[in-house]
């Protein structure tokens, strides 16, 4: 779990000569440990079967799945990355998703927003497929 100083990217990227400037500024941005991900306040409600605080942010990005600490950010657990994240599910007071290859753990959220991270998540999927697929048919599908 790693977390990169914001001061230091951001007085690294200030060091940069204007020209081009943007270009580095968006590869300094992506290394940032948070870019990009969009966050939810949960509430894990099998934290019996957890080893988790029960309030938590439920974060997804391009990477997939983060946990995280509601007051410092910081990821708890596990990154449950696409390829690890057997399914998820929401209703309309709750979200839950299975991830794991070997054996799965089931995770199981209150939340009001379950729809929207659903949502979030199959958008993710969708834009992966398409770069997959189009990779795979550019690439003369070898």
């Amino acid at each position: 779990v790693g977390t990169i100083d914001s001061r230091r990217v951001r007085d690294a990227c200030a060091t940069i000569e204007t020209r081009g400037s943007r270009r580095v500024h968006e590869h300094c941005a992506t290394k940032w440990f948070l870019y990009g991900v969009t966050t939810w306040r949960v509430r894990l409600s099998n934290a019996a079967e957890n080893p988790l605080k029960e309030d938590l942010l439920l974060g997804v990005n391009c990477d997939g799945i983060l946990l995280l600490d509601p007051q410092t950010r910081e990821q708890v657990g596990a990154q449950h990355s696409f390829s690890d994240i057997y399914s998820w599910a929401y209703k309309h007071s709750a979200f839950a998703f299975v991830s794991g290859t070997v054996s799965k753990k089931k995770y199981q959220f209150e939340t009001r927003e379950g729809k929207e991270i659903a949502g979030t998540l199959q958008a993710y999927v969708n834009v992966l497929m398409a770069l997959f697929t189009n990779a795979g048919s550019s690439s003369g599908g070898n």
